[in-house]
């Protein structure tokens, strides 16, 4: 049997990351599941994205930060973070600025609405 390479895997999964630019994002609470298209970005092996805080999926991770990714053939489970404002994390800010351009200029600057969400995901 062939040993893992870590390193290389890690490496290889942020390669594969960093060329997405969509992801579907499935989130659950009280019962309900739902899926949508969210624009992400990524720091390593960390996703993330921007969300109206009254959104629905918002709201179920608060309830339960358990979350799945999904994109082609690959999938990713994890546990969802609400981090800041998407102007007061300056990774997220320069990064999604240039990468989701449409997205940062339409609904970022919004002060008392949009957060920004990390996912910090495990492997099963």
């Amino acid at each position: 049997m062939k040993e893992i390479n870590y390193k290389n895997l890690k490496e290889e999964i942020i390669s594969i990351l960093s060329k997405m630019e969509h992801m579907v994002l499935a989130t659950c609470s009280d019962n309900r599941v739902t899926a949508r298209n969210v624009s992400v970005i990524n720091d390593g092996l960390k996703i993330f994205f921007q969300t109206d805080k009254e959104f629905l999926k918002c709201q179920q991770i608060k309830e339960n930060p358990n979350v799945a990714f999904c994109h082609g053939n690959v999938q990713i489970e994890g546990r969802a973070k609400i981090t800041s404002h998407p102007y007061d994390h300056q990774f997220f800010k320069e990064k999604y600025q240039k990468y989701q351009a449409d997205s940062f200029r339409n609904y970022s600057y919004i002060e008392d609405v949009y957060v920004n969400l990390k996912v910090v995901h495990h492997f099963s």
